[in-house]
């Protein structure tokens, strides 16, 4: 068994008034009995630094490379980092953005692979398309999320099967477009859920994501080239999908549970 995070395992906001970075992440992932190997969210960069790579540097140093490759079994996998952190007047803001040194090393470690079937499984933290919606119509549309899209969609020409995996959002969706058949991506929630909300008193213990759906994480079996996945909730069984309420018996107040928006963090 391997784990795979998708970034933010730490928020910057606590780095240094809570005293919890990415030591204190390392103490928390030896808990567990399992090999894990980390992606860079924008919340894990050093919030002291004002510019993208020394802002990653205590990543490098406690964790490892912002971006690397591996192959387990058959399948070749690719970490990412596309946060490019800008950190302006201690704003903490960044773009969504694979920047071009990496492109250029995806490239290069792509074209190792000379079998086009080899299943290729990327994480990276901020989503690549957007959450898809219905037009007036009622067709499916969705959009890419990060800057250089495209490029990073380049490289994939003439492989079969990839899986994007993402998170960033709190929220789960999977995205196939007809332009990109051999690339679907998989948005997975969090396993802290909305803790900025969700941790406060009065939510009646529910540990949610943004769109209802439980705190949890994907789970991933593989058969040499066969991947199947899903959502397990924390503390439910894996066929747990959804709450259902009568509203005809649920009376509900603004001022009890609607969530302070100020309080939202991504």
């Amino acid at each position: 068994m391997y784990a795979l995070t998708l970034g933010d395992m730490t928020w910057d906001g606590y780095w240094y008034t809570n005293n919890y970075a990415l030591p204190q992440y390392i103490v928390e992932m030896n808990k567990i009995n399992a090999m894990v190997f980390n992606t860079m969210g924008n919340h894990d960069n050093d919030p002291k630094f004002y510019e993208d790579w020394g802002a990653e540097d205590k990543f490098r140093d406690v964790l490892g490379p912002t971006y690397y490759s591996f192959n387990i079994g058959k399948v070749h996998y690719i970490v990412l980092d596309n946060i490019e952190y800008i950190n302006a007047g201690d704003a903490r803001n960044y773009n969504t953005k694979i920047v071009a040194d990496q492109i250029e090393w995806l490239k290069k470690d792509l074209a190792t692979i000379t079998d086009k079937d080899t299943p290729i499984v990327i994480a990276m933290h901020a989503h690549l398309h957007t959450n898809p919606i219905l037009n007036t119509s009622g067709a499916e549309t969705t959009g890419y999320r990060i800057s250089n899209a495209q490029d990073f969609v380049n490289t994939l020409n003439g492989f079969n099967t990839v899986h994007v995996l993402t998170g960033h959002t709190h929220i789960n969706y999977n995205v196939e477009t007809a332009a990109t058949p051999h690339i679907m991506e998989h948005n997975t929630a969090a396993i802290c859920a909305t803790w900025w909300w969700t941790g406060n008193a009065g939510y009646a213990g529910n540990h949610i994501c943004k769109d209802g759906a439980p705190g949890g994480y994907g789970i991933w079996a593989i058969d040499g080239r066969d991947l199947k996945w899903g959502y397990k909730s924390i503390g439910e069984h894996a066929d747990y999908q959804f709450r259902a309420y009568d509203l005809n018996q649920v009376h509900l107040t603004k001022d009890k549970y609607a969530p302070i928006l100020s309080l939202q963090v991504i």
